[in-house]
């Protein structure tokens, strides 16, 4: 896929996208990205980085096994991605599925699956744009 004009000049130029970042609340507990921290003055704040891709929390073979289990159970019962918004070129042994199933809302939703109690309700809250495929 190629990359959008606008992509290749604000490369050449040296500007750099703010990083997508995604917070929740899991039982009561806020869990928040590190460098938005300073936005939050309640108690109960656990600073976790949920981005694109990041395998750095303690529970990450918990979080992506669960990805993995939501990923098969969509497809299995006919779900398509929708891969309109990705603007960025496939590397190695990427494919459509394993990088829109690396975003920061998804790794978040999964957190939340395996938690126990498991929650209620969910709800994700994002500092940039959600791609279609996460809507």
């Amino acid at each position: 896929m190629k990359r959008p004009h606008i992509k290749n000049k604000l490369n050449i130029e040296g500007a750099k996208k703010q990083q997508g970042l995604a917070w929740t609340e899991v039982n009561g507990k806020i869990f928040v990205s590190q460098n938005m921290f300073h936005l939050f003055n309640k108690k109960e704040i656990f600073v976790k980085k949920f981005s694109a891709h990041d395998r750095s929390h303690p529970e990450t073979l918990a979080i992506y096994s669960e990805l993995d289990r939501i990923r098969d159970e969509l497809i299995q019962n006919g779900y398509q991605f929708d891969s309109s918004s990705n603007t960025r070129i496939l590397i190695n042994d990427e494919n459509i599925e394993s990088i829109l199933c690396g975003h920061s809302e998804k790794l978040a939703i999964a957190f939340n699956f395996i938690q126990r109690p498991r929650p209620t309700t969910i709800q994700i809250t994002k500092n940039l744009r959600i791609c279609r495929d996460c809507r």
